[in-house]
């Protein structure tokens, strides 16, 4: 188990572990229940854990109920996505990307750096018998750009797998894709100013991986005859 909050908060208590169990998750809290919120009776500082493999679900879902997330409307209203209030929050890059594959029925395309999702979602949108698969390094994009997914209606056509793209996913074969699209970092690493957001400096920062390991596995993962399509400033 791993903890996911401590707080003497009534308000947060109510509603956070109501949801977390609702939706399924492995939760633990210490000196708190359902039963003794509602009552109003316990006092104290409380602590709430989950197991490991629920931990950055319950933490999307903490970011949600604390305010920190907004549900922002792209393409007309078709795709609403959560995303970070501060830090890093979707540019026009991705939708340039969506924009830019030129994906037909029944595909496959792999998202390498995914973020939230919106590039994906959007492609998906616009053509409703592909598959997608999201590769992000950031578990808890990872498991907001599944929230998203959900929310859109999309989550049988669209996955998003926790990985980075110099190990790449254990489960993707290669040559497997028509399309590899990716939005990679454009920034060289100490150069110019950074942002104070570490999930801002991941999408914009060259960070262990360069362009050319996104490059290099984009590569691999495409079949032959596909396509690479990359925007990089």
């Amino acid at each position: 188990m791993r903890e996911l909050i401590k707080t003497s908060d009534v308000t947060l208590l109510s509603w956070l572990l109501p949801t977390l169990k609702a939706c399924g998750l492995c939760v633990e809290s210490s000196g708190v229940s359902t039963a003794n919120i509602n009552k109003g009776a316990f006092e104290g500082c409380h602590r709430i854990m989950v197991s490991n493999s629920d931990y950055w679900h319950a933490r999307v879902l903490l970011a949600k109920g604390k305010g920190e997330l907004t549900n922002d409307g792209f393409i007309g209203g078709k795709i609403n996505l959560l995303q970070p209030k501060k830090g890093f929050r979707t540019s026009i890059d991705a939708l340039l990307l969506a924009g830019a594959t030129p994906v037909r029925s029944h595909q496959q395309v792999l998202e390498l750096g995914s973020g939230g999702g919106i590039a994906s979602l959007v492609l998906s949108t616009r053509e409703k018998s592909i598959f997608v698969t999201g590769v992000e390094k950031d578990p808890f994009m990872v498991e907001l750009a599944k929230y998203n997914a959900c929310q859109n209606g999309l989550k049988n056509r669209v996955k998003f797998v926790l990985a980075d793209v110099i190990k790449g996913p254990k489960d993707l074969k290669k040559d497997s894709f028509d399309h590899v699209m990716a939005n990679p970092p454009y920034m060289q690493k100490g150069v110019g100013n950074t942002s104070p957001y570490p999930m801002k400096v991941m999408a914009t920062v060259e960070g262990e991986a360069t362009l050319e390991d996104w490059v290099k596995y984009a590569i691999q993962a495409v079949r032959p005859g596909g396509r690479l399509v990359f925007i990089h400033r």
